[in-house]
């Protein structure tokens, strides 16, 4: 049988579990990470802080919610959500953070492509890769193939930490201190449009593998019911403003249409 100072430690044992537990944000605010990501996320307070943030303003207002949205690296906002400060990241594909909590809807659907300031390059297996310095994020979710080539020829490669890595990055490349930027072609396309770099940097092809792959809200694994709860709140509400046509209006005013 237990003794009696066994069960006191078990009490007090469970009482510093439960003190240690992150504690549960009230519904009445939401708070976004996210790097900035552009169309997707931008300047946080910014008259363009991104269609994605627009949305979700758009979608919890009404809900009397408050969206405190923060720019922070990848890692740091994924790292929030396991471990208690975020509730959701934008732009996440389902294979870089399976146990969060996805809505049904997505905000946009993205392929990889490869970008440089040398237009006679094509790129379309790994034998294209082999000769030229490649600039990355530490911790964005590329695919497969890029990640697994990194790890077999590190020397080809550059990786760029913090939350100002990509602009840094695309500084390399107009820099020619590196030869090829692996991105999502809408964040890509939206860069090189916003910035008049149309004659600078250049699509040389998808490498090994043109696949596309759907974007999404992701919410946090911490406290499962909430997170769900506030999922729901994101799939009524992308359906209303769909029909309203108030989703057009909001991409509209990034130069985008509805990926749907």
């Amino acid at each position: 049988m237990y003794s009696y100072r066994t069960l006191v430690l078990c009490i007090l044992f469970l009482a510093g579990v439960f003190f240690a537990l992150p504690v549960v944000a009230e519904d009445s605010v939401v708070r976004v990470h996210s790097d900035i990501w552009m169309p997707y996320n931008g300047v946080p307070g910014s008259d363009e802080e991104g269609y994605a943030v627009d949305i979700l303003r758009e979608i919890f207002t009404p809900h009397d919610i408050r969206v405190e949205y923060a720019d922070r690296s990848w890692n740091r906002s994924v790292l929030g959500l396991e471990q208690g400060g975020t509730d959701l990241v934008i732009g996440a594909f389902k294979f870089e953070v399976p146990n969060c909590i996805f809505p049904e809807t997505t905000i946009g659907e993205t392929v990889m492509g490869l970008y440089s300031t040398n237009p006679h390059l094509k790129i379309n297996d790994y034998d294209g890769l082999r000769d030229l310095k490649i600039g990355i994020v530490s911790g964005w979710g590329y695919r497969k193939w890029l990640l697994e080539d990194a790890e077999k020829h590190p020397e080809n490669y550059i990786r760029l930490y913090g939350d100002e890595a990509f602009p840094k990055l695309m500084e390399l490349l107009l820099a020619h201190r590196v030869q090829l930027i692996p991105g999502s072609s809408m964040v890509m396309n939206y860069q090189i449009k916003r910035n008049g770099l149309q004659d600078k940097v250049f699509f040389v092809g998808y490498g090994p593998s043109p696949k596309s792959e759907k974007l999404y809200y992701a919410f946090s694994p911490l406290h499962p019911e909430r997170s769900r709860r506030l999922a729901k709140i994101v799939d009524d509400g992308m359906k209303r403003l769909r029909e309203s046509g108030r989703l057009a209006a909001i991409l509209a005013k990034y130069g985008l249409s509805d990926w749907e």
